[in-house]
């Protein structure tokens, strides 16, 4: 295995690694205990609803935390920084990438809001603006994020990433991928000619393949709406 395979990996490994850190952090404790003669990590998690603590295992069974909906995170006033400071730190390679992926999925919030608002653009372009990092898995989750946010506006970006030949193999996929979640049918003879060129990688290929199918299927199905409806 080659080990430029192996950089993204690595790299998703230590971003998982830092989120659970965090989620201890923020959540609960770490307590060992011994079993067996044998040195055990048992995970005590704070309920935020009742203020009580509860091993892991009464955690699933009471539900003793909940993520949030889309519904409460519209309604909760986060205080949250702005378009640019998340932009600063989403396109700052000194940053840690869990940083920066908790800047992303901050951005992908404001646009992704519906109806928009005066920060969906901004924070569109902010997520864009960090297709310059070197990071594949981040090009990747920007690429996921702009498929996402079922905006126009996120279309050119994706499009640019897809026909550069020069990006990385996954960010290309990916950005094959929203294009066909966005629903993008003029998108349709870009992917039908990287799918049929034999010179491109088989894995983008082989997405614009599935992009394809899956927007030739819209269309059919769009169309056959629009047939009833005149009947």
């Amino acid at each position: 295995m080659k080990v430029k395979n192996l950089v993204p990996r690595m790299s998703t490994c230590n971003l998982i690694i830092d989120v659970i850190r965090a989620f201890i952090h923020k959540f609960g404790c770490e307590r060992r205990r011994l079993v067996d003669g044998r040195m055990r990590l048992n995970y005590y998690f704070v309920c935020p609803t009742i203020g009580k603590s509860q091993p892991n295992r009464a955690h699933h069974q009471r539900c003793a935390f909940q993520l949030p909906t889309k519904d409460t995170m519209d309604s909760i006033q986060l205080g949250s920084p702005s378009i640019q400071s998340l932009k600063a730190t989403l396109c700052s390679e000194s940053i840690p990438l869990s940083r920066r992926f908790r800047a992303l999925f901050s951005l992908k919030h404001s646009a992704s809001l519906d109806p928009p608002t005066e920060d969906t653009v901004p924070a569109i372009q902010a997520i864009a603006a960090a297709f310059t990092s070197p990071s594949a898995l981040l090009k990747h989750e920007l690429a996921y994020c702009l498929g996402q946010t079922k905006n126009e506006g996120s279309i050119p970006f994706l499009r640019a990433r897809l026909e550069d030949e020069n990006e990385d193999t996954i960010c290309r996929h990916e950005a094959a991928e929203a294009l066909a979640a966005l629903c993008d049918f003029n998108s349709l003879s870009l992917l039908r000619r990287i799918r049929d060129d034999g010179r491109e990688d088989v894995t983008v290929r082989e997405t614009c393949d599935i992009a394809v199918d899956r927007l030739e299927w819209e269309q059919s199905r769009q169309k056959s709406r629009e047939d009833l409806q005149q009947r």
